[in-house]
Parts: structure tokens; C-alpha cells; sequence
């Protein structure tokens, strides 16, 4: 299995997030240390645009990196298109792609999906959290009626007997080359789920979001020289 990083220069949410300190290192390399911990990849490739994350990633022997084309790593660039491209250029059967927006997913989590991914009969296996938000009590005003946000077959009346409800988290994606090609995405109605708990699955956006994930990494030391 090969692992795919991508990591652009440009962020609107946050200026040069990729790179941004957090906790002593840069936010990509808490990505790249935690694939390479995992010891589940055969090649681990991080695509950039940016030549200071490019060389970052040097730094690690066992790290191939890909110089990815500008017009490849703007803001409305998908990122299916940089994975098509190292696909061609990486071949493999299975591959991963960890986004560097997610600096608490670990390797344990990593390990722990692959053999998930591994042990299972689906194509392709996505990391995913718990919402606290439900929509089945949210409501719109349309034509000055009062209308739920959320069909569900079940009236819902209060928080506790809504449906769960998850998210993709953005921090592990797992799929097959074949499943790749026939859906040019990460994600079917056949996709195996991979829960994390939401501390975990901060996904780094914003400013605010940065100063989260700083704030449980801290806590996770504190918590380990204890």
C-alpha cells in the first residue's frame, strides 16, 4: 500500500497552514512521522507545490515527494486529480491518502484502519467522527411556515432520541486503484466507516481550529509526562 500526503502552498482559511508551527514542528510533519510510524506503507509521497514542505519532507529518507503543477494546487482544485496523477506515477493495488489537515490522527489510528481495510470486504475505508449537532431538530421558515431541516421517518421531539449522526473527518482515506478509477472519489455507499473519537478528528481549517488542536496536543503531553 502507498500512502499519498498532498499539501499545498495556498490556504484561504489559514495562510500556509501546511507549515505553521504547531506544538514545535511543522503541521506537515506530524502527518508524515505518524505514516511512517505506522509501518503499513510500502511508499509514502508527499505532493507539494510549495518548495519549503518539499524539502521538510527530504529530510526523511524514506519519503518520495512530487512536485505537484501550480494549477494543480488551487483552492477549487480537487484533490482526486493529484491522486490520479501520483497513482499513474506510484502504482500499487491499495493506497491511502492522509490529509496534513488532521495533526492528531496518530499512527495507532492509522494501523488500526489499515488492518480494518485489510480484514474487510469493501473497496475503500473512510475515517469518521460523531456530530454533536442534530439536524433532525434543526427547522427552515419557508413561505413564513415552519418546516423541518431534516426528513427522518420518526418524529423527534428531543436530542435524546434523534439518530447518530457522523461526518468524514477528513484524516483517513483508504481505497482500492480499481475503486479509484470507477468512482474518481474516495467514498460509495459501500464504504467502510472508521470511527474516531472527535478530539481526534480536529480538522485544521481555520485559526480556531488551529488553536484547538494546539490546545488537546498539549493536554495529550501533559497527560504523558505525568
Amino acid at each position: 500500500m502507498n500512502c499519498i500526503i498532498p499539501a499545498r502552498m495556498n490556504s484561504k482559511g489559514l495562510i500556509e497552514k501546511n507549515k505553521k508551527m504547531l506544538c514545535g514542528k511543522p503541521l506537515i510533519l506530524w502527518t508524515i512521522e505518524a505514516a511512517l510510524k505506522s509501518n503499513c506503507f510500502d511508499k509514502v509521497i508527499v505532493s507539494s507545490d510549495d518548495p519549503d514542505i518539499l524539502s521538510l519532507s527530504r529530510n526523511f529518507t524514506d519519503v518520495h515527494t512530487h512536485n505537484r503543477d501550480t494549477e494543480k494546487a488551487s483552492d477549487t482544485s480537487p484533490v482526486a486529480e493529484t491522486v490520479a496523477t501520483l497513482i499513474d506515477l506510484y502504482p500499487a493495488d491499495n493506497y491511502a491518502l492522509l490529509q496534513p489537515t488532521s495533526p492528531l490522527r496518530t499512527n495507532v489510528h492509522i494501523m488500526q484502519a489499515c488492518e480494518a481495510f485489510q480484514q474487510g470486504q469493501a473497496s475503500s475505508l473512510v475515517s469518521m467522527c460523531e456530530v454533536e449537532m442534530q439536524p433532525a431538530l434543526y427547522y427552515v421558515i419557508d413561505d413564513t411556515k415552519i418546516k423541518p431541516l431534516y426528513s427522518y421517518k420518526k418524529k423527534i421531539s428531543n436530542r435524546q432520541e434523534a439518530p447518530k449522526i457522523y461526518k468524514v473527518n477528513g484524516a483517513i482515506y483508504l481505497f482500492t486503484r480499481d475503486f479509484f478509477y470507477k468512482s474518481s472519489g474516495f467514498i460509495d455507499e459501500g464504504t467502510q466507516m472508521f470511527l474516531m473519537d472527535s478530539a481526534c478528528s480536529i480538522d485544521i481549517d481555520s485559526q480556531s481550529d488551529f488553536d484547538a488542536a494546539s490546545v488537546v496536543m498539549q493536554k495529550h503531553f501533559e497527560n504523558h509526562q505525568k
